[in-house]
């Protein structure tokens, strides 16, 4: 199971101007949620479109995730790329396309770690949210590439097979990108390498499902109806008998197949509750994962008042001020509220007097 849990907390950030003459927005830690705008001003392709670069710190030890989310319909083709502090020179995944963008990596030097933001179309702009979540490195012995990826309905992947990623007891290259597959979509999968004739194939758990075929042109395809919602797994790699690898793509077409964690678009306010309760309602941004969980939690003990598989819950009567929040849940992460107050109907405000 791939979760996140993302805090509640929009980071604080400053820009500055850097060597290239692109506005680089400097995240304060390694765990943040960074609100940011594509628009004019932002730094341009040399095709044209908008880009914007965000630096966070990381460290050796550690596994980051990084996931753009455009807030608004404009924003579309959302693009995602990652650079290492120098003198890294490991080859990094990309992705473009779909409703969102998601990349995992392991740090492979400490130092500052930047993110590129844009889109693949011209007239794509609007507003975005980009989490970065850091963890402990779980296989710190492996490749730096050695890690899954995750790939969603309409979206591209990019990557390099090389030294830097696993390796088959055969010594051949691979990577693993994973899918959260919705019953009865039917996945489209198109693998183009360059230099090399790729391969792939998808799993179950343990279990091989279905393998590419080479449709002769550098290039591998296949098409699978998911029989069950869950976590599948595609494994890229190479059909050279020499085992070498090089620069491919890989592309999932299909309608509704994909996981994004939860996010709050908006804080939630302090209000009163009546005898009968009251129905948070907050406003959320998520996509696929198995259906969204909704807790009210008690924000001094952690416990939890309330519990719903939809996307609104039932608050209890108070006797008392009570400081809570909403954690939002499903199968890709968590994600909380900021902490607000229910008050019992006929607490008023505290207010200073003159």
């Amino acid at each position: 199971m791939r979760r996140l849990a993302f805090l509640a907390v929009v980071a604080v950030v400053f820009s500055v101007r850097a060597d290239d003459g692109c506005v680089v927005t400097h995240a304060p830690g390694c765990d943040a949620t960074v609100l940011g705008q594509l628009a004019p001003g932002d730094c341009t392709l040399s095709s044209g479109q908008y880009r914007d670069v965000i630096e966070f710190p990381a460290s050796i030890g550690q596994e980051f995730a990084v996931t753009v989310r455009p807030l608004s319909a404009s924003f579309t083709n959302p693009l995602l790329t990652l650079s290492g502090p120098p003198p890294d020179a490991s080859t990094k995944p990309a992705v473009v396309g779909g409703k969102y963008a998601a990349l995992w990596f392991r740090a492979t030097l400490t130092g500052p770690w930047r993110i590129g933001v844009g889109s693949t179309d011209l007239s794509a702009h609007g507003p975005y949210a980009v989490h970065i979540d850091c963890v402990p490195d779980e296989a710190p012995g492996l490749p730096p590439g050695c890690i899954i990826q995750d790939l969603a309905c309409n979206q591209v992947g990019t990557w390099t097979l090389d030294a830097t990623a696993c390796q088959f007891e055969d010594g051949d290259p691979y990577h693993q990108w994973a899918v959260w597959g919705a019953e009865g979509d039917t996945l489209r999968f198109d693998m183009r390498g360059t230099g090399f004739a790729p391969r792939f194939w998808i799993y179950d758990g343990e279990t091989v499902l279905k393998s590419s075929t080479n449709d002769g042109t550098r290039g591998a395809v296949m098409t699978y109806r998911v029989p069950e919602t869950g976590w599948y797994w595609v494994v890229t790699s190479t059909r050279e008998a020499s085992g070498a690898g090089g620069p491919y793509q890989i592309e999932m077409s299909c309608a509704a197949s994909g996981c994004l964690q939860p996010y709050f678009t908006a804080p939630m306010p302090d209000m009163t509750v009546t005898d009968a309760g009251a129905t948070l309602s907050p406003s959320l941004d998520y996509y696929g994962g198995g259906g969204l969980t909704l807790e009210l939690v008690d924000a001094s003990n952690a416990g939890t008042y309330a519990s719903s598989r939809t996307a609104s819950v039932q608050a209890p009567a108070v006797t008392k001020p009570t400081r809570v929040f909403l954690r939002a849940s499903n199968e890709c992460g968590s994600n909380n509220s900021n902490v607000f107050t229910l008050r019992p109907e006929g607490t008023k405000r505290r207010t200073m007097r003159h």
